[in-house]
């Protein structure tokens, strides 16, 4: 096995609610492989399992049924032509520049523009989607600088370079009150809501708030592509839904399986994400709620018939059958059950399993996921599996809590290993 590695590279490039901890990952990478392994990731989110398995020179699975996520992954992970990416940079920010000297002449282009609206600067004309509830969520002069950003983006002839691109112009959006070009508070962590007052920042501010996304995001990249120098394995990121992307993999593949799986009814990813969404995929309507694992609903007791349901998952969910949310939790541990499952059938013998989770709170009542993770594993013939307690070292990690959330600010989770 390899000595644990230098400390990891923190890149910057897009918020991510309940993103997983890069010590943690770069630890057990180190640990459980060596280099040239894979690692899968089922529920990937932000890309810290590919990115820093990449960095320690091993092969990469990423799968993730959230847009953003995937395009944040790809990015972060891609090995890109460093004086192409540079030049595209360079371009795209003097584009941005010139119309943004156009709308600052010209205030009036963007006054009165809503969902469905086109304006003219210089010789181009520029469309908003026609997604209606951008009126409510966007002043005019947000909709103007995120037209021409995306339309700019959307010229760009490289598909990798392109992602890079929407990923930041995401970001832009999806970021801390006042700083986003947006009426939404807390929207980096999947509450957004509008501010009692509703005032855009000026023009002068939101391009350079762009310009200043962008750059964050190319100097991280730069650093990425300046350590996978040193290495030679890749990554391979799907979009999709976890248990049907396991389906096409070949059997016996992986080495490692480590992931950080949704929390139930907590993260609310498309109520965040689709902010982006109308923008980068105009027309396309962003992913249901029911396309993600942890916020589909149930619709009976079904579910007590599988195999899964053994009497220790019995017990786990005991003190919840009498609330009405207890399809909804027997719907996700059959989502849990199945991916377990996939990632049983893709994992090499003597694999290790690695599944980082909290026990939050639905209904006001504690859920046992950790326990219920744990149960799933022995149930799928994983051996040695057990359960450690983790505080948290990382304050930047934050998580909803409350009724449906957790307890509190989140502290400490739980590590749940075992091995083919």
């Amino acid at each position: 096995m390899t000595p644990p590695s230098k400390p990891a590279l923190r890149p910057r490039i897009h918020a991510y609610a309940a993103s997983f901890g890069a010590d943690l990952a770069r630890d057990t990478i180190s640990a459980l492989t060596d280099e040239g392994a894979t690692v899968l990731d089922p529920f990937v989110g932000a890309g810290t399992t590919t990115l820093e398995s990449l960095l320690l020179n091993r092969n990469a699975i990423g799968i993730d049924v959230d847009p953003i996520a995937s395009r944040i992954s790809r990015v972060l992970t891609a090995r890109f032509d460093v004086d192409y990416f540079t030049t595209a940079t360079v371009s795209f920010e003097r584009q941005l520049s010139a119309f943004e000297e156009l709308l600052v002449a010209d205030p009036r282009v963007y006054e009165g523009l809503g969902p469905g609206s086109t304006f003219d600067l210089g010789t181009q004309s520029f469309l908003v989607p026609a997604e209606p509830a951008i009126a409510f969520w966007f002043d005019p002069s947000h909709m103007a600088t995120l037209a021409i950003a995306q339309q700019i983006a959307k010229r760009e002839s490289d598909h990798l370079m392109r992602q890079f691109f929407e990923v930041a112009i995401s970001s832009a959006i999806i970021r801390k009150w006042p700083n986003t070009l947006s009426y939404a508070m807390d929207i980096d962590h999947s509450r957004p809501h509008r501010p009692r007052s509703l005032r855009a920042q000026p023009i002068e501010k939101q391009f350079a708030l762009l310009r200043r996304v962008v750059r964050q995001a190319q100097r991280s990249v730069l650093d990425i592509q300046s350590a996978l120098k040193c290495v030679d394995t890749t990554a391979r990121i799907y979009e999709g839904d976890a248990a049907e992307k396991l389906e096409e993999l070949d059997p016996e593949c992986v080495d490692l399986i480590l992931t950080s799986p949704p929390y139930l009814n907590a993260i609310d990813y498309p109520r965040a994400h689709k902010f982006s969404q109308w923008w980068l995929s105009p027309g396309r309507p962003p992913l249901a709620r029911s396309e993600y694992l942890g916020l589909r609903r149930g619709r009976s007791n079904d579910n007590v018939t599988q195999p899964w349901f053994t009497p220790a998952i019995s017990d786990l969910l005991t003190e919840f059958r009498d609330t009405k949310r207890y399809p909804d939790l027997l719907r996700y541990v059959a989502d849990i059950a199945s991916i377990v499952e996939q990632a049983y059938r893709v994992a090499k013998p003597g694999a290790q399993f690695v599944f980082v989770i909290a026990d939050n709170v639905l209904q006001g009542r504690v859920l046992p996921v950790s326990g219920i993770v744990a149960e799933l594993l022995s149930h799928n013939g994983l051996l040695d599996v057990t359960k450690q307690r983790r505080a948290i070292k990382s304050t930047r990690r934050r998580y909803p809590f409350g009724i449906n959330g957790f307890s509190n600010t989140m502290k400490d989770e739980y590590v749940v290993t075992g091995h083919r």
